[in-house]
């Protein structure tokens, strides 16, 4: 399989400069250069203060030392490094050198554009999303810095806005309601789907849902909600006015800027999210990065995800059970698992970046034809 070659736009000899004068003064992290934007000299110079930084060194780096590693060691033309790194000494590092520095970010976001574009036209597939968040990432990290006293000079920002359920106030008190992106883990036919679709229609009250739904299909959910609501479809369409159901996720960049925030994304499962074959795992990290990156663009994410077989018939809540992507875990907000109960299904938070509580939430127990859970704490 061809797979494209990520490249680097060359930083111009002044550029560079200023690049590795910031790297010696440490104003600029290893980190944060990247090896082929450099000459190279340029990337000796930085391998050899990269080494210096494993071996417990701090900047501001002794300069002939850095020469020194970078030709004796690492075999840098000397004549070479010394030239360039009596440029890099009369090179600005003050004020003067965050403007250039900006350049240089923007040079990288147009090398990140460019590689992501590559790869969409080798694919065929174009990911609006993944260009709006190097976009947004790139211009939350430039401008200047500001004291976080003198961004509270209004006053407070608006906190978060958590979205309360209302039939599962149990959990609404633990976790405080919907906010980011959620993670809902379970055994098969476990209810992970009737609560997500639960959660989808409560939320669908107050603000747009887009229901990406690869499990049950829509006769089977419209049979469910038609259940809730006793067959009254006046109370049915009055409950889905804003809920929108899609049967693939092709259409996602394009529902996105139909449909722009505050509104709740549900996708039923994350396992069935298109990824090539070859590549699956890496393919399920790059979906749960997208809808990460439409999380910070104001929407909620409830993601449904399957448990390892190995996990089956066990009764322990772990944050390490979403099926082939771990990436879960670290996006996730607020994570759930479902064990199996004698008296319906037990509810898990098994993690929560905005509160405290992590544990047992309550018993849910099914109602109207086993398709809506009512919490028994």
């Amino acid at each position: 399989m061809n797979k494209t070659r990520n490249k680097e736009i060359p930083l111009s000899p002044e550029l560079e400069r200023v690049v590795l004068a910031a790297l010696l003064a440490g104003t600029l992290a290893v980190d944060g250069v990247r090896p082929g934007e450099l000459s190279k000299p340029g990337r000796l110079i930085l391998e050899a203060i990269t080494r210096v930084v494993a071996d417990g060194g701090r900047a501001p780096f002794d300069s002939s030392a850095v020469v020194v590693l970078a030709t004796d060691v690492l075999g840098a033309d000397r004549e070479a490094a010394a030239g360039l790194m009596a440029d890099i000494q009369r090179a600005p590092v003050g004020s003067g050198a965050a403007t250039v520095l900006n350049q240089v970010a923007e040079r990288r976001l147009l090398a990140d554009v460019l590689n992501s574009v590559s790869e969409q036209l080798t694919t065929g597939k174009l990911d609006l999303v993944g260009l709006r968040g190097l976009l947004d990432s790139h211009h939350t990290s430039g401008g200047d810095l500001v004291p976080v006293s003198d961004m509270l000079s209004g006053g407070f920002p608006d906190p978060p806005s958590f979205v309360p359920l209302k039939s599962l106030p149990e959990l609404t008190g633990k976790v405080g309601g919907l906010f980011g992106l959620w993670a809902i883990a379970g055994e098969p036919k476990i209810g992970k789907s009737t609560l997500a679709w639960q959660m989808a229609t409560e939320v669908g009250q107050v603000m747009p849902v887009l229901f990406y739904d690869f499990e049950n299909g829509f006769p089977v959910i419209i049979n469910r909600i038609r259940a809730v609501y006793e067959g009254d479809l006046v109370r049915v369409r009055r409950a889905t006015r804003q809920l929108f159901y899609r049967p693939t996720i092709n259409t996602f960049d394009g529902d996105i800027a139909r449909v722009p925030a505050p509104a709740l994304l549900v996708v039923d499962s994350v396992q069935k999210l298109p990824a090539q074959a070859d590549f699956r795992r890496e393919g399920l990290a790059k979906w749960v990065h997208r809808l990460e990156t439409v999380k910070k663009q104001g929407y909620h994410v409830i993601l449904v995800s399957e448990i390892p077989k190995m996990l089956y018939g066990t009764q322990v809540a772990s944050i390490g059970a979403y099926k082939e992507t771990g990436e879960i875990e670290y996006s996730a907000d607020t994570g759930f698992h479902l064990l199996r109960h004698p008296d319906g299904v037990e509810l898990h938070v098994v993690a929560n970046r905005h509160g405290p509580y992590v544990g047992r939430v309550s018993v849910l127990r099914r109602t109207h034809g086993g398709w809506w859970f009512v919490e028994c704490p």
